[in-house]
C-alpha cells in the first residue's frame, strides 16, 4: 500500500513538472514569435576535450525568422537565407556556398526554441525572474548532447550553451541586444565580389 502512494505521488509530481516546464516553454515560444529581427554583439568560446587552451571569437551577430542569420567575424563571415549557407574566408578569398541541411555548422535559434524541444527532455529552473532551460534529446537524430540557454527577465535570449556528440563545449553570449531594428533582407544574402573564389556545394 506505501509503495502505491509512493508510485502516485511521484506521478503526480511528474505531471505538475512537466505542466510546468510546458507553461515555461510556451512563454519563451510566445515571446520569440514577437521578435522581427535581433541583434546584438557576441563572444563565442570552445572548449575541446581534448585541447587545453579554449577558442574565442568575438563578432556580430543578426537574426530573423525563418533560419536567417549573419555572423560577423574578423577574418570570416557566414550568412544564411534559411536555404543556403554562405561561408566567406577574407584571407582566403574564398566563398564555400551549401544547402542549410548539409552545413554541419548551420545554426537556427528556431529550431531550439521551437522544434528541438518537442524531442528532448526539458527541466527549467529560475533566478531572479531570469529562466534557463535545459534540454536532453530523447532521440539520436540530435547532434548534441545537451543544451543550455538563459533567458532575460523578458524572456530574450542571453546564452547559449551546447555539448556536442563529442564533448566538446561551444557557448555562445549576447551583449547590446537590439530588436525589431528593421534589419534589411539583403544582410541575409551574400554575393561574392569579382574575383572571389567560389565552392558551390549545393
Amino acid at each position: 500500500m506505501k509503495s502505491l502512494i509512493v508510485f502516485l505521488l511521484l506521478a503526480v509530481f511528474s505531471t505538475l513538472s512537466a505542466q510546468h516546464e510546458d507553461a515555461v516553454l510556451k512563454d519563451i515560444q510566445t515571446r520569440f514569435s514577437m521578435i522581427k529581427d535581433f541583434e546584438a554583439g557576441f563572444i563565442q568560446t570552445t572548449k575541446f576535450l581534448s585541447v587545453e587552451n579554449n577558442v574565442t571569437l568575438t563578432g556580430q551577430f543578426y537574426y530573423k525568422p525563418g533560419g536567417k542569420y549573419r555572423i560577423e567575424l574578423k577574418g570570416q563571415t557566414i550568412v544564411s537565407d534559411g536555404t543556403n549557407v554562405w561561408n566567406f574566408n577574407r584571407k582566403m578569398n574564398r566563398v564555400v556556398i551549401n544547402s542549410v541541411a548539409d552545413e554541419p555548422s548551420s545554426f537556427s535559434f528556431d529550431k531550439f526554441i521551437f522544434d528541438y524541444p518537442k524531442l528532448c527532455k526539458i527541466t527549467s529552473s529560475k533566478l531572479n525572474d531570469k529562466v534557463t532551460i535545459f534540454l536532453e534529446p530523447e532521440t539520436d537524430d540530435l547532434d548534441f548532447q545537451s543544451a543550455k540557454i538563459w533567458f532575460d527577465s523578458d524572456n530574450i535570449i542571453e546564452k547559449l550553451e551546447i555539448r556536442d556528440n563529442s564533448d566538446a563545449v561551444y557557448e555562445l553570449s549576447f551583449k547590446n541586444i537590439i530588436l525589431n531594428n528593421n534589419i534589411e533582407e539583403k544582410k541575409f544574402s551574400l554575393e561574392p565580389e569579382k574575383g572571389t573564389k567560389i565552392i558551390d556545394l549545393r
